[in-house]
């Protein structure tokens, strides 16, 4: 089985859990019968390049490109994997993206892809029930701790050595400030991971918090694991978007051997999470309380319970099963493709009047 992977960025984080950190595996754990492939820079992706490969996995489609893609596919009856692991009807409005995912052409062109791919994995139930409106084969295809390539990760990762970590872009904005108060009442310091938000810039003195700047995805996990923090914190406010927002900073966190301070919304009621009400400063601040005042033992037995949990439901072993046994349905004769075309622009329309009605 040939497969090609076409990814807008094959190595930033998204393609580390959704693209090329689950495909390389599942190549490499195939014993030969599996190859991926990605179009070497510069490539045209005619119809001489496509049908080279069995099916076509998409990561985020939502270029023109990618449209032109999945016709020519449809033409040569390969079929076509699409994957999303955000809600991309409706940025909120601090999200620095929103601009471009909310053009009403980006909309509808993203619209068309999800309603024509022959197949859509996704991250969340949210997301799962959101795009079944417009394409009958939406499978949770769950990110998976990728154990295959930190072997190094011990039971109990030593003593902790800093209090709190936050990890994230400028997309989050408007979710740290929904709990600024509480942010900027912690005790120690916030050893931020990645870039420097506004909200924090704005709202905190420059001695309550520490950059640590972007990394290449593996040292990250390296990283994190050797700073030893005692609790990861990811606020988050009420919105669709974020109800179809993953809990990969859970999964980072107790790989970090930390609990994760997280908001009381479904993806996020896991071993080894302190919940609050999302929006709520003084829940927020509750839950800090909560945390601090745990014993080292207990806060220590709580993440290595959440370890296990992950391990033997979230790894990579497992959850790659899920991609293996799609792979080889889509191959099988008995699978219907999609009926939908890629051609008809009206198609994407209509998707997206339904989509619209999501998240009102």
């Amino acid at each position: 089985m040939k497969i090609l992977l076409i990814s807008p960025y094959s190595r930033d984080a998204n393609s580390f859990w959704r693209c090329m950190g689950p495909m390389n595996y599942l190549a490499k754990s195939s014993c030969g019968s599996i190859t991926v492939e990605t179009p070497p820079p510069g490539t045209q992706l005619a119809w001489d390049v496509i049908t080279r490969y069995d099916l076509i996995f998409m990561h985020r489609p939502c270029r023109r490109d990618d449209l032109i893609v999945m016709q020519i596919a449809k033409n040569a009856n390969i079929p076509v994997w699409a994957d999303y692991d955000d809600w991309l009807f409706h940025l909120p409005e601090w999200n620095p993206h929103k601009g471009a995912y909310n053009n009403p052409n980006m909309q509808s062109l993203i619209a068309h892809l999800t309603a024509t791919a022959d197949v859509i994995s996704v991250t969340t139930g949210a997301l799962q029930k959101a795009l079944s409106k417009i394409n009958d084969n939406v499978i949770i295809v769950p990110n998976a701790y990728p154990s295959v390539m930190l072997p190094w990760r011990a039971n109990e990762p030593g003593p902790r050595k800093i209090t709190y970590v936050w990890r994230g872009t400028a997309t989050h904005d408007g979710d740290l400030l929904s709990v600024k108060e509480g942010l900027k009442s912690l005790h120690d310091t916030l050893h931020v991971c990645g870039d420097l938000p506004y909200a924090i810039k704005s709202e905190m003195d420059e001695s309550q918090y520490k950059l640590i700047p972007h990394q290449d995805v593996l040292i990250y996990w390296q990283s994190i694991y050797q700073m030893a923090p005692k609790f990861m914190v990811f606020p988050l406010h009420d919105c669709f978007f974020n109800r179809c927002k993953s809990n990969i900073a859970w999964i980072e966190a107790t790989h970090a051997g930390a609990l994760t301070i997280a908001p009381d919304l479904p993806e996020w009621r896991q071993p080894g999470v302190i919940s609050f009400k999302p929006g709520d400063n003084d829940s927020f601040m509750n839950a800090i309380q909560i945390a601090n005042d745990l014993k080292e033992d207990d806060r220590k037995d709580h993440v290595a319970k959440a370890f296990t949990y992950i391990k033997e439901t979230y790894d990579i072993t497992v959850i790659n099963e899920i991609r293996r046994k799609l792979c080889s349905a889509l191959l099988s004769s008995d699978f219907k493709k999609n009926t939908k075309s890629p051609y008809d622009s009206a198609v994407g329309l209509w998707a997206l009047s339904q989509l619209k009605k999501v998240d009102e």
